[in-house]
């Protein structure tokens, strides 16, 4: 019997031989089914090429067929919600770029190195799949006149396109990302650079667009997770509903977050987006005083952070984890070093900035460490502005820090730690009314508070910063 006439006249053998494949050569399947190479599924799964063949030749023996194309057959005749694991990771695909005002051989140059600094730094992330180049710039977008079109023609829940206007040596860079399955723009910006180096213009914009579509992506993923009503979830959705409970910082939120991530990794214990958002929950418990339980909520940390990074150790997200168990042991300049090797990883990486900066003005390294909170928000501009009031806090410049947190509690009235920088920040100003009322609003947002328990999980060891802030919220009454 041939391949052919299995797949026409035994229809339903296609899900039994699907159903044999383990889980991750299931992802390898999927990956291959989006058109990736071996090398670009390696990066995206954070393996070895070589362990990517092996699964290849593997999946290729279980499923009975002979090459790639006709794997990827079975996975794609099937209907999408019989595959919900497919449905698990969107791909997202970067489209070539129109460009007007250059000679032929610049524009082509240009547009092709633009689009694979693209497509590495996205591949980075670990998160989304990314299409690989020779499909993406390979689809005919006057035949596919919606963005739902090329979606469906690529394989491909995001599309980022753009165009490139040339005045001269001015460039006028136009970006949109959009939602393929919703046909609607998620984002959008225009940026303006002199053609005074060429490849350095080139690397600087494709790092400002990643940091800044990145965000966009994970915030739809969260918007359909927290619309799904479905009884069996699917790991990708379970994890981005955890992650948006974990981002609304509260005890019960972390409690549901908890059991949402749970869920997800039983169902694939190395996933991950979720071996990360498990590590970041148990950090907060322990920040927050949501667990007393501080040695615990540490040790379950650094749990997750080695399962990170022994699943995914070219991936920046184990490293970050490795520099909030660097934090709660006191090792300031060891939680720098492994938030710059994430870093060194992802430079699009918003989130290890933001850290960095942190660290870097608690080690009394203000200048560089506001450098890096004000690259984090330029990343990711909805972001990390609490972040920038506490590099400023640490630096003594109060009024500052103020204006930086105040906003962000009209918004996010329970966040504790910017709560916090507000009440020290007004203390050192010496508005000691506006201190005591933050103080208080502290209190009754969580009454069993205590900093003695925060300084345990912030260091262990005398910092001139730590003390400052310490010392302002003890003398607000704030229980140690």
């Amino acid at each position: 019997m041939t391949f052919h006439a299995t797949r026409t006249s035994l229809g339903p053998m296609r899900e039994i031989r699907l159903d044999r494949l383990t889980q991750r050569q299931r992802g390898v399947l999927e990956l291959v089914a989006k058109g990736l190479t071996n090398d670009e599924i390696a990066s995206v799964l954070g393996i070895g090429a070589e362990t990517v063949k092996s699964h290849v030749s593997a999946l290729l023996r279980v499923l009975e067929v002979d090459n790639r194309t006709e794997a990827a057959g079975l996975l794609n005749a099937i209907d999408p919600g019989q595959a919900p694991d497919f449905e698990a990771r969107p791909a997202i695909a970067v489209l070539a770029f129109d460009l007007s005002g250059w000679e032929a051989a610049e524009a082509q140059a240009f547009t092709l190195g633009l689009v694979d600094d693209l497509i590495l730094l996205l591949s980075q992330w670990r998160w989304f799949p990314v299409i690989a180049r020779a499909s993406s710039l390979a689809v005919d977008l006057g035949a596919h006149r919606t963005s739902s079109a090329t979606g469906r023609a690529l394989g491909a829940r995001y599309l980022l396109r753009g165009a490139v206007r040339r005045g001269g040596e001015r460039l006028r860079i136009t970006v949109f990302l959009e939602d393929a399955e919703r046909d609607i723009t998620l984002w959008s910006e225009r940026y303006e650079a002199d053609l005074n180096d060429f490849f350095a213009v080139q690397d600087e914009i494709a790092r400002e667009i990643v940091g800044s579509v990145y965000p966009h992506m994970i915030s739809a993923e969260v918007w359909r997770a927290r619309r799904s009503r479905a009884k069996n979830l699917s790991t990708w959705t379970l994890t981005h509903q955890g992650i948006w409970h974990i981002e609304r910082r509260s005890r019960e939120d972390s409690r549901v977050a908890h059991e949402l991530l749970d869920r997800a990794l039983a169902g694939d214990e190395a996933f991950l987006p979720a071996l990360h958002a498990k590590g970041v929950a148990f950090f907060h418990d322990g920040v927050n005083q949501w667990n007393r339980d501080i040695a615990g909520c540490r040790a379950h940390l650094e749990r997750f952070a080695e399962a990170a990074v022994h699943h995914f150790p070219e991936a920046p997200h184990g490293h970050m984890l490795r520099a909030r168990v660097a934090m709660g042991r006191g090792d300031m300049a060891g939680a720098v070093h492994h938030v710059e090797r994430a870093t060194a990883i992802n430079p699009s990486l918003a989130s290890g900035h933001a850290l960095r900066g942190q660290l870097l003005a608690t080690l009394g390294r203000y200048d560089d460490g506001l450098e890096s909170m004000r690259r984090a928000h330029r990343l990711s501009p909805r972001a990390y502005v609490a972040g920038i009031g506490i590099a400023l806090f640490a630096a003594g410049r109060y009024l500052e820090a103020l204006a930086a947190v105040e906003p962000v509690l009209v918004e996010r009235p329970s966040y504790l730690f910017a709560r916090m920088i507000a009440a020290a920040a007004h203390y050192f100003e010496g508005d000691l009314e506006a201190a005591a009322r933050h103080a208080a609003e502290l209190r009754r947002i969580d009454p069993e508070f205590r900093t003695s328990q925060l300084r345990r999980v912030v260091a262990e060891h005398p910092l001139e910063t730590a003390d400052r802030f310490f010392d302002a919220l003890r003398s607000l009454g704030v229980p140690e």
